[in-house]
């Protein structure tokens, strides 16, 4: 039934005289399905595979994509995540957009960022980011501030773990959420 479709046939049908073999996805009333086509002779042989699983799966995910972003906008909220072994990072734009920097110039290194934590913090973070790394610490949870590109300093509640441990036990992958608390710190420092 579904090979007889007139909506596939017109699909495959042009496909074909305009030379294009390429699987291609179509909706139909029953899924989505992805159309193959081959020309056989003078006749046409098609085949559709049921992809309608996998639509739906993609589509829930792109819901859930955006959810997260909502979520992240409104929570002030970014994400980022580290390889220990390489010092290679990946920051979400929301990071980026807290130190006022543009992610085309690339994600710093550990050293790059913390030369940008306030010097009271600074030795804090690193110890125990030191701790966590080690395994003597399975989480960190601390507020800090930096500095932002133009000059004002960013409060952010950090909270970070070590989300891979090799056979050895040595940290390969940190990854971490960055909250932004400066709205909260100055209203702290006013009812003082």
């Amino acid at each position: 039934a579904l090979a007889a479709d007139d909506a596939t046939r017109r699909l495959l049908t042009g496909a074909l005289a305009r030379g294009v073999l390429e699987p291609s996805g179509v909706a139909l009333r029953d899924g989505w399905f992805e159309a193959r086509a081959v020309r056989v002779g003078e006749r046409l042989a098609w085949t559709l595979q049921d992809q309608t699983r996998l639509h739906q799966a993609g589509s829930r995910a792109e819901h859930l994509e955006e959810l997260l972003e909502v979520a992240q906008q409104f929570g002030r909220l970014g994400v980022w995540e580290r390889e220990i072994p390489s010092g290679r990072g990946r920051w979400d734009r929301h990071v980026f957009a807290f130190w006022g920097m543009d992610p085309a110039q690339g994600t710093p290194d550990y050293e790059q960022a913390m030369r940008s934590v306030h010097p009271d913090d600074e030795p804090v973070a690193n110890a125990l980011t030191r701790d966590l790394v080690r395994g003597s610490r399975t989480e960190i949870d601390l507020d800090l501030r930096i500095r932002h590109r133009d000059g004002r300093w960013i409060w952010l509640q950090v909270r970070a773990s070590v989300i891979e441990r090799d056979a050895r036990g040595h940290a390969v992958w940190l990854s971490a959420i960055y909250l932004d608390i400066t709205g909260r710190k100055h209203a702290e420092q006013r009812w003082r």
